[in-house]
């Protein structure tokens, strides 16, 4: 008997084993099959992102009144540096 043909015309093949075995694959399997959700909607989270705010406006701050300084550094370079820290900073 023929094998079955495939529609592309191509070599059919048959899967013995899957990457499923491997620590990646664990991982895969547990990310595609989890049932759980998983939500970041803590306060452990919220005080966690707040903490990282205040340094991102600190930061941000520093930038600012450095680059202020400067008179020949162009303003909208600066102030987009500043939103680079903040949103590079807080996911």
């Amino acid at each position: 008997p023929c094998a079955a043909r495939t529609p592309d015309g191509g070599c059919p093949a048959y899967v013995l084993r899957t990457g499923f075995d491997t620590a990646q694959g664990d991982l895969m399997r547990t990310i595609l099959f989890s049932a759980e959700n998983v939500t970041a909607n803590t306060r452990e989270a919220g005080l966690f992102i707040v903490f990282l705010l205040c340094f991102a406006v600190a930061a941000s701050a520093y930038v600012l009144k450095h680059g202020l300084a400067d008179p020949d550094r162009s303003r909208y370079k600066l102030l987009l540096s500043c939103i680079m820290i903040v949103t590079s900073v807080v996911p």
